[in-house]
């Protein structure tokens, strides 16, 4: 694997850690956890992007 690919995937991680953290929180914070949730899909197409070099444009 690609370093910038395990880069991307860190982050993406560290986006579900975060929804896991917000989900017990009382309040529930959805519109934050939806944040998460994308930016975490957002940044695993950026690492399978990078990993398979597809060029999109």
């Amino acid at each position: 694997m690609k370093l910038i690919t395990q880069e991307w995937l860190d982050r993406a991680a560290d986006d579900l850690e975060t929804i896991r953290q917000l989900l017990h929180h009382e309040t529930r914070l959805t519109n934050v956890v939806s944040f998460h949730a994308q930016q975490a899909v957002e940044k695993t197409l950026k690492a399978i992007i990078e990993e398979w070099d597809i060029d999109l444009y």
